[in-house]
């Protein structure tokens, strides 16, 4: 048996210093992601919004009811989906929350803005019966993050 026997009990100097670079790059890539909230609530604003027009155009599309109206509305940083029928209106939702209508932070700030969906899907100006199908791209802007919700008048919404 040898009197200088070297013993495998450690990492090397070599894996050490390329696990601290891998830190390193990690950190610099995801501390922006934490740094503010600002960017994150108007892109979660954006994605209410999104799911909140989708969900009045489904909704449109199966109740085919004549006098049956669906929307989109936003006021005062208050996102709803309305079924208006005959002289009764109400919020609807698949939540408690929605029902109520989603409520958006308050450094948050989007433009109030109606969006009217026919039995096809398609956005009209009004409701059904009065409506007339957009002239152009419906554009909803939220905040000073430069972010916008558009509505084609063929129905298609997405985040430009």
């Amino acid at each position: 048996m040898s009197l200088f026997q070297v013993k495998n009990s450690g990492f090397t100097l070599i894996e050490l210093v390329s696990v601290m670079v891998l830190l390193g790059v990690l950190a610099v890539a995801a501390i922006p992601t934490f740094t503010g909230s600002d960017d994150f609530s108007a892109y979660s604003a954006q994605d209410q919004i999104i799911t909140g027009a989708r969900m009045a155009q489904q909704r449109a599309m199966y109740d085919r009811a004549a006098g049956s109206c669906y929307f989109l509305n936003i006021a005062s940083n208050n996102i709803s989906v309305i079924r208006i029928a005959g002289a009764s209106f109400g919020t609807i939702g698949p939540t408690e929350e929605w029902r109520n209508g989603i409520a958006v932070d308050a450094d948050v700030v989007i433009a109030d803005a109606q969006v009217f969906f026919d039995g096809l899907g398609n956005a009209i100006d009004a409701c059904p019966g009065s409506g007339a199908p957009l002239a152009g791209v419906q554009t909803i802007t939220i905040g000073a993050a430069g972010l916008a919700v558009c509505v084609n008048p063929a129905g298609y919404i997405y985040a430009c």
